[in-house]
């Protein structure tokens, strides 16, 4: 999932939701991660790499969103049930800055409805 939504432009976000926890992709336990990569968007739209790992976001994310005028990145954990919050730092890095647990979570055989929206302010 990509997001560009931040309000001067300049900052990308992609989610990658990692590999799924019960499939035998030859990847070890530890390395099993969901990250958030960040990009810088040129004036042409092009993309440059600032951080594939920006943040871990641990297997199951599946949405994220920017609020708060383009200072929070907010990311929704389908598997663990978890939001969390990240402050985009000016140079477009991310700090976790809170998290919540206790939402329904999704065992991807039955599939839980899921989304996650933001509003700036």
């Amino acid at each position: 999932m990509l997001d560009r939504n931040h309000p001067d432009g300049r900052f990308a976000y992609v989610q990658q939701f990692g590999p799924i926890p019960f499939s035998n992709v030859g990847v070890s336990t530890k390395d099993r991660k969901g990250l958030i990569s960040s990009f810088r968007v040129g004036a042409s739209g092009k993309l440059t790499s600032l951080n594939p790992k920006a943040a871990d976001i641990k297997v199951g994310g599946a949405d994220l969103t920017i609020g708060g005028n383009g200072r929070f990145l907010c990311t929704h954990n389908t598997l663990a049930g978890t939001i969390s919050g990240f402050r985009i730092m000016s140079d477009g890095g991310l700090k976790l800055v809170t998290s919540a647990r206790g939402l329904p979570t999704n065992s991807l055989a039955g599939g839980v409805g899921s989304g996650l929206v933001a509003r700036g302010g």
